[in-house]
């Protein structure tokens, strides 16, 4: 597809069907998210490897995001690359209005999918003798605020190193 068609940019793409994505192919999403610029030079095998899934999981992911293969993927990088334009999801025609749409579409699927769990979560945290929280990187100040929350309503909450 080309850089310039209605389908968007790889960040686009990804910010259109990230719900809709397997939980693997939501891993390589978020290493293609937090790595945009390196899809011009990475190869899939790669790509899998800094995600943790196989190479055939990140060829699924790229042809969901509607390319024919990574190799197509990787050519639409380098030609926003070369041409100097930014890789992000940014950047709609028609300013912010689209931006905060699909803001509000991927919270209302996450409200939704949460009503579905949140009955039972909240139960087993209740019921549990002990709760660990775990925050990877970026991460772990989000685990020490919901540690220091859940130590409001509830004992024996441990932040795991």
């Amino acid at each position: 597809m080309s850089t310039g068609g209605p389908a968007g940019t790889i960040g686009q793409r990804i910010d259109r069907s990230y719900g809709e994505l397997s939980p693997q192919e939501q891993r390589v999403a978020d290493v293609v998210l937090d790595h945009l610029a390196d899809v011009a030079v990475h190869s899939a095998a790669e790509l899998a490897d800094l995600s943790g899934v196989s190479k055939a999981t990140v060829s699924r992911f790229f042809r969901r995001l509607g390319y024919a293969s990574f190799a197509e993927a990787r050519d639409d990088a380098r030609s926003l690359r070369s041409a100097g334009v930014p890789l992000g999801g940014g950047g709609d025609a028609g300013g912010f209005a689209p931006h905060l749409e699909r803001e509000r579409a991927n919270t209302a699927r996450a409200c939704a999918s949460l009503a579905q769990v949140l009955p039972e979560v909240a139960g087993q945290l209740a019921g549990a003798r002990q709760v660990l929280v775990v925050g990877f990187r970026n991460s772990y100040p989000v685990a020490l605020h919901l540690r220091q929350q859940l130590l409001q309503c509830r004992p024996d909450v441990r932040l795991v190193p």
